[in-house]
């Protein structure tokens, strides 16, 4: 996908890995166009118009806040295996638990669910999106 990376990188350089983008409802794009299998029909995706998400080898992670306020509010982060990468998964849920115990009083485990593509984390804090999307960035969790 080089249309997907600004004009002056290389196609694929090595410090940004390749990603394969899937449409959402989990069909594999190439070359902006996919096989809708429901449909039998190749389909044009329209980069920047059509959603998308990531697919193997990224990692999808999702962070949702639960305040007391009973509002939620979600954070979503896109690995495109910066974050993730070669360490895998392993990594990534131990540095989410070096997190929790350094957010002891600011941030409160609810749940979480991991496989090998995706991450979902339910907490609750009373920081805002924007404290603890920064919170996340320094750990090294986005």
């Amino acid at each position: 996908m080089a249309s997907d990376l600004p004009p002056n990188l290389p196609p694929n350089p090595p410090s940004i890995p390749h990603v394969q983008t899937w449409t959402p409802d989990g069909y594999p794009i190439v070359d902006n166009k996919y096989l809708d299998l429901s449909t039998g029909t190749l389909k044009t995706h329209t980069p920047g118009v059509d959603l998308l998400r990531a697919g193997p080898p990224s990692v999808a992670i999702y962070w949702q806040n639960r305040h007391s306020t009973g509002s939620p509010s979600q954070f979503h982060a896109l690995s495109k295996g910066g974050v993730v990468g070669a360490r895998g998964i392993h990594e990534y849920i131990i540095k989410i638990g070096e997190f929790l115990k350094a957010m002891t009083g600011r941030c409160k485990l609810d749940s979480s669910n991991a496989t090998r593509y995706d991450v979902y984390v339910v907490v609750y804090t009373e920081l805002s999106q924007a404290e603890f999307r920064a919170a996340l960035e320094e750990a090294g969790l986005l």
